[in-house]
């Protein structure tokens, strides 16, 4: 007989996977689905969660959990990715939550929790600004004093670096950007001994997005761009994973909002624009949607909000109008 093989880490997973689903009923998902109707071969009828729906549109199976929304550009999939566009969660997260609720023993221990960055730093690092340094953050940034105070901008001696605080929707401390043009790469994420601050993606902006009562919100390609729009008096957030990432987490944040989208106007950015954020949104509940493109030449000195609003000498008006008369 040949050796028991040891079980590796997507056994182990896809073992916890169906040990939840054995114990998750159709109840504890879709109850709140409205107006629900039997059909045929388990399958339930009801109104869409996701879209204003007058036509039950969606159906789930009361056995294999699935659901579909038959109405154009909605979706379909498992019970998990319901679980995880209705709650904005990850699929790791989604499935140990529900594990945990049906009492299944997760597959591994509990990693080691980050502790959280010092709030002191970010005030130590504030402390650190020199001449030198204000001056490139005033004249090759564009930030005045009030928006580098607001920010909590800072120098880290150490690295040799800018720092840009990120916070969550509560406002606690999650991760520094720490920026020198000189340096390859550019910008990095914060780390502090063997714990690292970079993953998962964040959104810049998130903490003062939640109390936004306005309609309009940019999202842009950087942290700097970001500040500039927000000098200007614009509600303005960007991924700190640059325009490679958007969160399908982050799509709550933004319901009955226009949304602006300015990328840099190269070509990398405008296929970050239509292959990740026009996508990510379009079965969302947000008011409208547009991609501007800056009037620039697209060239390495010339693609984006700070060439446009600082080395340009563009104003927020300015912009402002050319978002007003961009149709889509």
């Amino acid at each position: 007989t040949g050796e028991a093989r040891m079980p590796n880490s997507s056994d182990i997973w896809k073992t916890y996977k169906e040990s939840v689903l054995g114990k998750l009923s159709w109840k504890e998902v879709y109850s709140d689905i409205g107006n629900r109707k039997e059909s045929t071969d388990n399958w339930v009828t009801g109104l869409c969660p996701f879209h204003n729906d007058t036509k039950n549109s969606f159906a789930f199976n009361r056995e294999s959990l699935a659901w579909v929304c038959f109405a154009p550009s909605c979706g379909k999939g498992s019970v998990f990715d319901f679980l995880m566009l209705s709650g904005g969660r990850s699929f790791k997260d989604t499935l140990l939550e529900l594990g945990d609720k049906a009492g299944v023993p997760r597959p591994f221990k509990k990693k080691p929790k980050r502790p959280p960055i010092k709030e002191k730093l970010v005030r130590q690092w504030q402390g650190n600004l020199n001449d030198e340094v204000l001056r490139y953050l005033r004249e090759k940034r564009g930030l005045s004093d009030v928006t580098m105070k607001k920010y909590q901008i800072g120098w880290d001696v150490k690295r040799q670096r800018n720092t840009i605080p990120i916070r969550d929707d509560r406002g606690n401390l999650v991760n520094v950007r720490l920026h020198n043009a000189k340096k390859d790469p550019k910008i990095i994420n914060y780390t502090e001994g063997r714990w690292k601050y970079g993953s998962p993606a964040r959104l810049y902006g998130l903490n003062e997005l939640v109390k936004y009562k306005g309609k309009q919100v940019i999202i842009t390609e950087g942290e700097w761009d970001r500040l500039l729009l927000q000098q200007e008096g614009m509600m303005a957030v960007t991924s700190t994973h640059g325009g490679s990432v958007f969160r399908p987490e982050w799509i709550r944040y933004f319901k009955g909002k226009d949304v602006v989208v300015i990328y840099d106007c190269d070509q990398e950015g405008q296929a970050a624009v239509h292959k990740i954020i026009l996508k990510a949104f379009k079965s969302s509940e947000i008011s409208s949607i547009k991609n501007v493109n800056l009037p620039l030449k697209g060239d390495k000195s010339d693609k984006d909000i700070t060439d446009y609003l600082h080395t340009r000498g563009f104003t927020g008006a300015d912009l402002q109008r050319i978002i007003d008369e961009t149709l889509v």
